[in-house]
């Protein structure tokens, strides 16, 4: 194996990335989970030197999708989350050219972040503008609910956020009020009376306590 990929290294590092991504390829077979991702984030990094970012964007998802499989013992739970998140945005980016890949990516991407949100993985400061962006993707996209549904996230993490950074307290309440805002627009517009209403109630909550 590991002579393989002193090859597969070689290989790549002369520019012959065709040949690089057969050894690669090879080289999946038996591997750890952590492994697994190693080589195909190689074999991702390889077909986009060949300008093929279509399916260096497919085997970065499959990088994705391993990470789970990590066992504790070698990553924390925590851990894995965040290298998958970060992944699934860098896909997101070279997927702009390609709505379809796009939005396979988005909803990858954003099952990933729901799990941080739910589950409290990260800090507000790690979070805000991540969702926050999240939000802006989902309108764009038409997906109106999910779109509120991530403002309303923000607003509770500007909430949050306040308390962590009282030095610029003023511009993260008016950022989390102004979240909350659109939040319970969309609310609104959808009929989700009680939704927009518990918006609505977010808004006083964000203050200097």
């Amino acid at each position: 194996m590991m002579q393989n990929l002193f090859e597969a290294l070689k290989t790549e590092e002369a520019g012959d990335y065709d040949e690089a991504i057969k050894i690669y390829k090879e080289m999946t077979e038996g591997m750890d989970p952590l492994g697994k991702i190693w080589t195909f984030q190689a074999i991702a990094r390889c077909y986009e030197k060949l300008g093929n970012v279509k399916e260096a964007i497919n085997w970065n998802e499959k990088a994705i999708q391993a990470y789970p499989s990590i066992p504790a013992r070698v990553m924390g739970y925590r851990e894995t989350v965040f290298y998958a998140l970060v992944e699934a945005r860098h896909n997101l980016e070279k997927s702009r050219n390609d709505p379809e890949t796009f939005k396979r990516i988005f909803q990858l991407y954003t099952f990933i972040l729901d799990k941080c949100l739910n589950r409290y993985l990260f800090p507000p400061s790690s979070l805000g503008h991540e969702v926050l962006s999240a939000a802006t993707i989902c309108e764009k996209l038409g997906m109106e609910e999910k779109a509120a549904d991530y403002y309303f996230w923000c607003g509770e993490l500007y909430r949050e956020l306040v308390k962590e950074e009282p030095t610029i307290a003023n511009e993260i309440m008016f950022m989390g009020k102004k979240c909350c805002e659109l939040a319970e627009k969309i609310y609104t517009k959808l009929g989700m009376t009680e939704k927009a209403q518990k918006a609505h109630k977010r808004i006083d909550t964000i203050r200097i306590e």
